[in-house]
C-alpha cells in the first residue's frame, strides 16, 4: 500500500498482533502482515505460508515475546550464525531466545518459502 502524508509518499507496513499462543500449530501467513507479534504462553509449533513466489524476495519480522519460556518447534529455517555460516538448529545459531523479554526475528526467502533464512536481531 502506498500512502502520501503532507506531500511525502511512503509504504505502510502491515502489523499484526497474534496474542498469546499456548499449544498446537500456529501458522504465520506473511500475506496477513510482514511484521507479526507472538507471545509464548505454552509449547507450540510455528509454520509459515503466504511467501511471494520464486525469484521474489519476501520477508517476515517476528516480535517474539518470552520466546524461551516454553518450547517452540520451528519449520526448517537456515539460521545465520555470526560467522556467516548457517545452522538449522536455533540453539546452534549463537543466540538464546529470552525467557522474559522480546526477541526480534527476521525471516526471509527468495524461492517462495522453500528455503527460509533467519536471523535474531539484537
Amino acid at each position: 500500500m502506498t500512502i502520501t502524508i503532507n506531500g511525502t509518499t511512503g509504504i505502510s507496513i502491515l502489523y499484526q498482533d497474534n496474542g498469546i499462543k499456548t499449544s498446537g500449530i500456529f501458522n504465520i501467513n506473511t500475506a496477513d502482515a510482514v511484521q507479526q507479534r507472538i507471545q509464548n504462553g505454552g509449547a507450540f509449533t510455528i509454520t509459515t505460508s503466504g511467501w511471494l513466489g520464486a525469484g521474489i524476495r519476501s520477508e517476515l519480522l517476528i516480535e517474539l515475546v518470552n520466546g524461551a519460556a516454553f518450547a517452540i518447534t520451528w519449520p526448517t529455517i537456515y539460521w545465520i550464525k555470526s560467522d556467516g555460516t548457517t545452522t538449522t538448529a536455533i540453539s546452534s545459531s549463537g543466540y538464546t531466545l529470552q525467557t522474559t523479554g522480546v526477541d526480534f526475528i527476521l525471516l526471509w526467502t527468495r524461492d517462495g518459502g522453500t528455503t527460509i533464512f533467519g536471523k535474531i536481531i539484537r
